[in-house]
């Protein structure tokens, strides 16, 4: 398996998964992943939105696009817990 076989194979366990991204600006969201691009934009669906001045607030956005060059940091929430290796 070539290594970007594998980097697909990592993707594609994490399809559906829970997931937190964090935004450049403060943003995070909160939400399924679904989908991303060659040029590293993230789709979440089912997201809430949080801002870290009002960390106990959270707004539903519902479907939305990340573009990949504000994401500072990218989480699975929600592992099987043999894919920890």
């Amino acid at each position: 398996m070539t290594s970007e076989e594998a980097a697909v194979q990592k993707l594609q366990s994490w399809l559906n998964k829970k997931t937190r991204v964090h935004a450049s600006d403060g943003r995070i969201f909160d939400g399924r992943f679904v989908c991303v691009d060659r040029d590293q934009n993230v789709i979440l669906a089912d997201t809430d939105e949080y801002r870290i001045e009002k960390a106990d607030e959270k707004r539903f956005m519902g479907l939305v696009v990340v573009p990949g060059k504000h994401i500072t940091k990218f989480e699975i929430q929600q592992l099987d817990p043999d894919a920890i290796a």
